[in-house]
């Protein structure tokens, strides 16, 4: 990310509650898994204050149990 302003305890954070979001849209969807899941972190600063954007992309699926072939 460059020059940041953020240090790892507040990226940390950012993706934990990101996380929970994640999983709280994806029980939503009524799916039980996120495949192939993609965070991104951008930073936007100006006149002395910055934030950061955290995002994430992914596709959301139920899977249940695979019966054995005999």
């Amino acid at each position: 990310m460059g020059n940041h302003l953020f240090n790892q305890e507040t990226l940390k954070n950012a993706k934990t509650v990101l996380m929970k979001k994640v999983e709280a849209e994806a029980e939503l969807l009524g799916a039980n898994v996120v495949l192939a899941l993609r965070v991104n972190y951008s930073e936007i600063s100006g006149n002395r204050k910055s934030m950061v954007l955290v995002s994430a992309t992914g596709t959301t699926v139920s899977v249940g149990k695979i019966k054995e072939l005999k």
